[in-house]
């Protein structure tokens, strides 16, 4: 085992090339370390990066801690460091090192879990699976649709957090239920059984999605608020079929640019994670963004949900070019841009060429992964332009019969 000494010096070291625990950012975690090392302070009086670690953490109210968001380290992970260096007295009785409770590890998962979300149903239910000491079973299920957009960054992002919270996710493909959404009756002279089957299929696309929950053995189901409708009726009806009655965790939902829900099926209203720079860009620019107005603004709810989980680096924030480029100011509080923006401090090109920059940042990756032959043709034989579920060139007769012819052994 290292020596006392060989500990200091690897924590003194740490705290030449960074100010806090986590590198540039304030975390639980300093306030953890400080508590631990504030009961031997001799041990590190001659050790001048953390003496000045340590000063610098006791001027703020220790309060702060339980404030500070959760920033992706979790309780075990802190737990190695501090135990890594802990460190004894010069007379070696006293060895300082820090255990968290159980209570701290499952209020720290849960802190994670609801970090960012719009409202959770049954938040009993998990903090009782939380205490148990095991990590909570939870489903995501998307519709393959339209083709994705930016708007499914905001459930990769808490994915991320579940899975830093030592959740087990299960991602679900529903493609049963994507085909009984798009299907849309042809049959024009019998338009009272189109409405009936249209009534009948959205009903069972309900229970579909309720048992869902029970046969995937999962603890808690994520989506998106405007997933409110079948969350309730899994609550209301699953414990009528005998079954246990599951958590619910919804998510915000990013507006689309030109106002309301972002959707695949409305080209200027979403930008499609393919999309070239060019067309982020007149997308971005084409976007409703009234000055001064912070309510009624998908670019800024873009900016919370989307940009800042996904970009903001640990050293520092996020630059916004002021002034026609003449100057640059650094963020990193949403509620601080909003505050400016609210101001008429940064006006709505000004947030225009923010959003545009963060996101192609994101989209390159995607767009590289999608640059070869075999996948630009998966693309295109997946979304053809000339059929648009039955509303477009081909009929819905033509598609199901091809549909049909190809999979006929």
């Amino acid at each position: 085992m290292a020596s006392p000494h060989a500990h200091l010096q690897k924590l003194d070291e740490h705290f030449l090339d960074n100010s806090f625990v986590e590198g540039e950012r304030l975390s639980r975690g300093d306030f953890i370390l400080h508590q631990v090392l504030a009961s031997a302070p001799a041990a590190f009086r001659e050790r001048p990066n953390i003496l000045r670690w340590f000063r610098h953490i006791a001027t703020h109210p220790r309060e702060l801690a339980d404030a500070l968001p959760d920033t992706g380290v979790a309780f075990e992970e802190l737990k190695l460091q501090v135990e890594l260096w802990s460190q004894q007295q010069s007379d070696g009785n006293v060895k300082l090192t820090w255990e968290p409770s159980r209570d701290q590890v499952w209020e720290h998962k849960s802190r994670m879990i609801r970090h960012n979300l719009k409202e959770v149903l049954g938040e009993d239910r998990m903090e009782d699976i939380l205490k148990e000491g095991r990590g909570l079973r939870i489903y995501w299920g998307t519709a393959t649709t339209g083709r994705i957009h930016i708007g499914y960054f905001v459930p990769m992002a808490k994915i991320a957090d579940y899975l830093k919270a030592g959740c087990e996710v299960t991602i679900l493909f529903a493609d049963l239920h994507a085909y009984l959404d798009n299907m849309k009756a042809p049959w024009e002279l019998l338009k009272l059984r189109a409405r009936y089957y249209e009534v009948i299929i959205k009903t069972i696309m309900l229970s579909l999605q309720a048992l869902d929950e029970e046969h995937l053995h999962v603890d808690a189901q994520f989506g998106g608020v405007d997933q409110r409708k079948i969350f309730t009726f899994a609550e209301k009806y699953l414990p009528q079929l005998g079954y246990t009655k599951r958590i619910h965790l919804m998510s915000p939902l990013v507006p689309g640019l030109s106002g309301g829900k972002m959707s695949a099926s409305e080209e200027d209203s979403k930008i499609d994670l393919l999309d070239p720079p060019h067309v982020v860009k007149r997308k971005i620019k084409k976007a409703f963004c009234e000055p001064k107005n912070i309510t009624d603004n998908g670019l800024l709810s873009i900016v919370e949900y989307v940009i800042f989980p996904l970009c903001c680096p640990p050293k520092g924030g996020l630059l916004v070019n002021l002034d026609s480029g003449k100057k640059t100011k650094t963020y990193t509080s949403v509620r601080d841009l909003e505050s400016d923006f609210a101001a008429g401090d940064v006006h709505p090109g000004e947030l225009k060429d923010m959003v545009e920059h963060y996101l192609n940042i994101l989209l390159v990756p995607i767009r590289a992964a999608f640059t070869s032959a075999d996948k630009r043709v998966l693309v295109n034989r997946a979304y053809p332009k000339t059929y648009k579920g039955g509303r477009g060139v081909r009929s819905f007769d033509s598609a199901l019969k091809q549909m049909s012819a190809s999979t006929s052994l």
